[in-house]
């Protein structure tokens, strides 16, 4: 049931329309559909006027500074929607590499940050190498899917960037080639916007079996397992079954969760679910499903989830965030980044650490090299959001201090510039500490002119002001 303090009261007489529709549409007869004006009369009684949001942000904080990068190719980044570390050995012991995937563009490339040969310790450069493309790819993953020695990856990919119940989804594979180039092919096509399709040897036979995040919209999608069942022609086949039926999947993470040598799944299901789950290992091909934590409400947005020891003692926990506004294009002030306390029991213990509407992605390390973990955030919203309310509102990019006794000190890093999707912790300049890589995404698709990174100073000390990215017009 949605808590009707969610939402402002003037929203409800259309929601409860859109969601009788909606049961119509189903073709579903087993419930009876109240007095519509009964509905709305229960959700507006609670409901607020309108949200309420923190007094504007007045300082910022300068453990971060965001510099240009040196960009080398084309510059065709618009809407990054996922960010991998590479450990395919093909990056030299100077450098960085993470691939990207790009919603608007359908790219999908390789980024290789190298210090620059300049003696300024900040210049960075890049080298941008196409290693494919999509539709609107979502996530990607490194596999050698068949074997042969050379790494391959797997794309996710939407077919649509609206919400749809069309079939318009893929998952391709980027075959290796000796060369170091990559061959494309279908492994899926006809699914409804696939938002994650990971790599898994679920049954234990040795090779990797595919598990899918078919994220739908309201009467279609799922998470499905492709069992790979062997190899025709150079290309590997697969059959399918479905672990999920609930649409709306947006990720999922491999951990061994219970510490029995055996790899888990952990999986983000939205829409009216709100739901993190857990599906232990039980071997030959056996999954039980746990629940780790259910949103309080289907206006909630979860929106990510990293699986972390956060609290350092020995059990995993899970990092989440929840702030996706596309179902309705409106900031929350209950949007916030989370931690899932891991005590032994199911579900984990809920700990709120900081409210961002918005909040799309959170990444975990210890930035200010103190020995625990710390959290690096970023939001999305749409501008049109933002300039509705006083300049410093929203916070853009954070990170969160861990102090003592699991507390976590809040440090703005930018406000208003709410254009990311997702974020990375990584040492792009190679000088010890955890830089932070917040690549673009707006959701207007405004082309990009300048590309930043976020040097962390705890080493390297400032960057001189004429270095520094205008923050006005980075990003």
């Amino acid at each position: 049931m949605p808590d009707p303090t969610h939402l402002p009261a003037g929203y409800w007489p259309q929601q409860v329309l859109d969601k009788i529709a909606l049961y119509h549409q189903s073709r579903r007869n087993d419930l009876v559909i109240p007095d519509y004006q009964a509905i709305v009369d229960y959700f507006v009684k609670d409901a607020p006027p309108g949200y309420q949001f923190p007094p504007p942000v007045e300082s910022l904080d300068t453990t971060f500074q965001a510099v240009p990068l040196q960009w080398g190719g084309e510059k065709d980044l618009m809407a990054v929607s996922s960010t991998l570390p590479l450990v395919d050995g093909r990056t030299p012991e100077d450098a960085i590499s993470l691939a990207v995937t790009d919603l608007w563009t359908g790219v999908v490339k390789r980024l290789e940050f190298h210090r620059s040969e300049s003696s300024e310790t900040s210049k960075v450069d890049v080298t941008s190498t196409l290693l494919g493309r999509g539709g609107n790819p979502s996530r990607i993953h490194e596999a050698d899917l068949d074997a042969d020695g050379i790494m391959d990856y797997v794309v996710s990919d939407l077919g649509s960037m609206a919400p749809q119940d069309e079939r318009q989804g893929s998952v391709w594979w980027l075959q290796g080639q000796s060369d170091g180039g990559f061959r494309r092919h279908a492994l899926r096509l006809g699914l409804t916007r696939v938002a994650d399709a990971l790599p898994f040897d679920y049954d234990g036979d040795g090779d990797l079996d595919l598990i899918i995040a078919d994220f739908g919209l309201y009467f279609s999608g799922g998470v499905e397992i492709m069992r790979q069942t062997g190899i025709q022609d150079g290309i590997p086949q697969f059959e399918t079954e479905v672990l999920d039926p609930r649409d709306g999947c947006i990720e999922i993470l491999i951990a061994d969760f219970n510490d029995d040598g055996l790899d888990d799944l952990i999986t983000l299901v939205t829409q009216n679910a709100e739901s993190i789950d857990l599906y232990l290992n039980r071997g030959d091909g056996q999954l039980e499903r746990k629940n780790l934590h259910t949103g309080n409400t289907p206006t909630l947005g979860s929106s990510g989830i990293e699986v972390v020891d956060l609290d350092k003692d020995g059990d995993l926990d899970v990092v989440y965030t929840c702030g996706d506004t596309f179902d309705d294009n409106m900031a929350k002030p209950f949007h916030h980044i989370g931690w899932l306390e891991n005590e032994g029991t199911f579900p984990l213990t809920p700990h709120e650490l900081f409210r961002m509407p918005g909040v799309y992605t959170a990444t975990v390390g210890d930035i200010d090299q103190d020995g625990d973990l710390d959290i690096a955030a970023c939001s999305l919203l749409s501008q049109h959001q933002v300039d509705a309310y006083p300049p410093g509102s929203f916070p853009s990019v954070v990170w969160l201090e861990q102090t003592e006794d699991m507390e976590f000190a809040p440090h703005v890093l930018e406000t208003d510039r709410c254009h990311a999707a997702t974020c990375r912790l990584i040492d792009i300049d190679r000088d010890g500490d955890l830089d932070l890589y917040v690549p673009p995404l707006t959701v207007e698709m405004t082309p990009q002119t300048e590309y930043v990174w976020w040097m962390n100073r705890t080493i390297d000390g400032p960057v001189p002001s004429d270095e520094s990215a205008d923050q006005t017009a980075a990003q």
